[in-house]
């Protein structure tokens, strides 16, 4: 249940992705990144775990509602110059960004020390399959939809930026 709370964000972003970029080489390489940071950020988390705990200063929801937030007002920028691409280099900051919570259910399972890798192990897989997936619905629903989809993308990630930012 953790690993499907911890991978909904990035569904939701994957499906944005799917909508904006049709690539299966960005989508791919999407899915990777977040399956990879879904076991190395509650790694980090688990091992840092009082260490940085009360140095952190920013919030992983207020990060992760800025950085929808940017790629919503991109796409409108997109659509109005009717070019809808995403850089690939944004790709590692988007996945970052939907793998921060798992920075801090690391921190909270530290004291499972018997299941901890295993349960990373599964966030994993769980993170990669919801990801890619999320990219795969994107791209049918832009090729069913057409523009259509790409305003819809728009409102949702305007909707979890404000839920990120607001209702943290």
């Amino acid at each position: 249940m953790i690993a499907i709370s911890l991978s909904l964000d990035a569904f939701s972003v994957a499906l944005v992705l799917g909508v904006i970029k049709k690539d299966k080489s960005i989508m791919f390489y999407f899915s990777i990144i977040v399956g990879l940071l879904h076991f190395i950020m509650p790694s980090l988390g688990a091992f840092t775990n009082s260490i940085f705990f009360n140095k952190i200063i920013i919030n992983s929801n207020i990060f992760l509602g800025i950085i929808l937030l940017i790629i919503a007002l991109s796409m409108i920028i997109d659509i109005r110059k009717e070019n809808s691409k995403v850089i690939s280099s944004s790709i590692p900051v988007l996945a970052l960004s939907v793998s921060l919570d798992s920075y801090f259910a690391g921190i909270g399972l530290k004291s499972q020390s018997d299941f901890r890798f295993f349960s990373f192990f599964i966030f994993s897989i769980v993170s990669f399959i919801f990801s890619f997936l999320g990219c795969k619905l994107g791209g049918i629903g832009k090729d069913k939809l057409g523009n259509i989809a790409s305003y819809i993308a728009i409102a949702i990630l305007l909707l979890l930026s404000v839920k990120y930012i607001l209702f943290n």
